[in-house]
């Protein structure tokens, strides 16, 4: 929202008349309608990328890491 010092929001900046507070709620209504369909757009994408995540995840716990192991080795005498 604009200063609250400036009458129902219609004060300048920069020598342009700024918005009503109803025109200012209007295009935020609209920027957010805008960014609620494009969220839904990539509901899918983050629904592969969570699959993949468990997927992975699982055959990390399944499987050591390369060059570790699960069993303690013996010490060796040297």
């Amino acid at each position: 929202m604009r200063q609250a010092d400036e009458p129902a929001g219609r004060g300048t900046r920069g020598g342009h008349a700024l918005e009503s507070r109803d025109e200012e709620l209007a295009r935020l209504r609209a920027v957010n309608n805008r960014l609620g369909k494009a969220g839904k757009e990539w509901e899918p994408e983050r629904e592969n990328l969570r699959r993949a995540a468990q997927y992975f995840a699982a055959e990390m716990k399944a499987s050591p890491v390369a060059g570790t192991s699960s069993a303690p080795t013996a010490p060796t005498s040297a």
